[in-house]
């Protein structure tokens, strides 16, 4: 082997080293935006503390949240196509993600001692040391809906294309069965996510969807910033 096939090979380990790591810290924010539910309970529970960390944590989801919102709406009006057709090849997971859907929100909830009697750096570690083991869950399995407005308005199947895997997300009113493997009906969000849209009543539902949600949130988030200073 060439001294310059050696030097390819080493870039594109590097390069793939790179992405896992920035899918990784992808997730790891997917997860906060998903949690606002946990964060709320939380603040309910310590709802009678002066200085409530889950309230910023909960503000903190909300911001995340908007911004990846805002981010696949631009991605789907972009709507950049992949270079192949893309085949579904799994079940919906919205059928088989009910349990994985409540354990990354019970199991923080019930098994970690998350309550402002601690110190904030205990409260902090604790926190982190959670979110790193769910991400590495949420990493392997790739399973968007653990987010609840995902999980409310979109179906979720696994995909592939010239030997590249992908999540596919569909509008909830449809199924594997509406989609055929035209690259015309794909939008490329990332290089391992895609969103499919079988008319351009789904296309525009989807936008009129993401733009509500983004508003509703922006709302929240005005509202609890108020709230707290």
């Amino acid at each position: 082997m060439r001294n310059h096939d050696i030097i390819i090979i080493l870039l594109n380990g590097d390069k793939e080293r790179g992405l896992n790591f920035i899918y990784f810290i992808f997730y790891f924010l997917y997860l906060i935006a998903a949690q606002f539910p946990l964060f709320l309970l939380l603040i309910i529970r310590n709802m009678n503390e002066t200085h409530n960390l889950f309230l910023s944590l909960f503000i903190l989801s909300i911001l995340i949240l908007i911004i990846l919102i805002f981010f696949l709406k631009l991605r789907i009006k972009n709507k950049k196509q992949p270079s192949s057709n893309i085949i579904i090849n799994s079940e919906n997971l919205a059928n088989n993600t009910m349990s994985e859907f409540f354990s990354f929100f019970l199991l923080p909830f019930f098994t970690f001692n998350l309550n402002l009697s601690n110190s904030l750096s205990q409260q902090l570690i604790e926190i982190s040391f959670i979110f790193v083991i769910l991400t590495i869950f949420l990493y392997r399995s790739g399973n968007l809906l653990i987010n609840p407005i995902l999980f409310m308005s979109f179906n979720l199947y696994k995909g592939h294309s010239n030997g590249a895997n992908y999540t596919i997300l569909l509008p909830k009113i449809r199924t594997s069965s509406s989609v055929d493997s035209d690259k015309e009906h794909f939008i490329i969000i990332t290089n391992k996510i895609v969103y499919f849209y079988y008319d351009t009543k789904d296309y525009e539902n989807t936008l009129k969807f993401l733009n509500r949600t983004i508003l509703a949130l922006i709302s929240l988030l005005v509202f609890c910033t108020f709230f707290t200073f």
